[in-house]
């Protein structure tokens, strides 16, 4: 009997260690993923009256990989052309695809940021905005309004 019930005991810890290495390996070998951010410019407003003239405005565009509470650019790029008024209307703007590699999305999060800068008279004037990139998604657009 006793033969028995530790024969019963070994099977039921043998199944839980099995079960147990099964999740961990799964952690470990999570298979990395391709996300794709594009980026969107475009104007806003029609800033073709005297007033914007000399008005100038220049994009940063930036996508963080945050992994706990560390921080990492992991691209970033400008988008300057010159005056306000050379930047496209909403039906044809400028689009800027960047594909990040080798992300694990269990304990990696995607953000991507923009900063418009206004250059105007010898003032400035600059706000940012961003989104978190959707997990299990492989690509996300992000709208720049200038």
């Amino acid at each position: 009997m006793k033969k028995g019930i530790s024969l019963v005991a070994v099977l039921i810890m043998s199944s839980a260690i099995a079960l147990y290495g099964k999740k961990i390996s799964f952690m470990i070998y999570e298979k990395p993923a391709t996300k794709t951010v594009e980026f969107s410019v475009y104007a806003g407003s029609d800033y073709s009256a005297s007033l914007y003239k000399k008005s100038k405005a220049r994009v940063v565009l930036t996508v963080y990989k945050y992994a706990g509470e560390s921080r990492e650019v992991v691209w970033e790029g400008n988008i300057d052309e010159g005056n306000i008024k050379n930047y496209p209307m909403l039906y044809r703007p400028l689009i800027r695809k960047v594909s990040i590699h080798n992300v694990l999305e269990s304990r990696e999060t995607l953000v991507a940021a923009y900063r418009v800068i206004y250059d105007s008279r010898e003032s400035n004037l600059s706000y940012e905005d961003g989104v978190i990139l959707s997990k299990g998604s492989t690509s996300d657009t992000l709208a720049v309004k200038i």
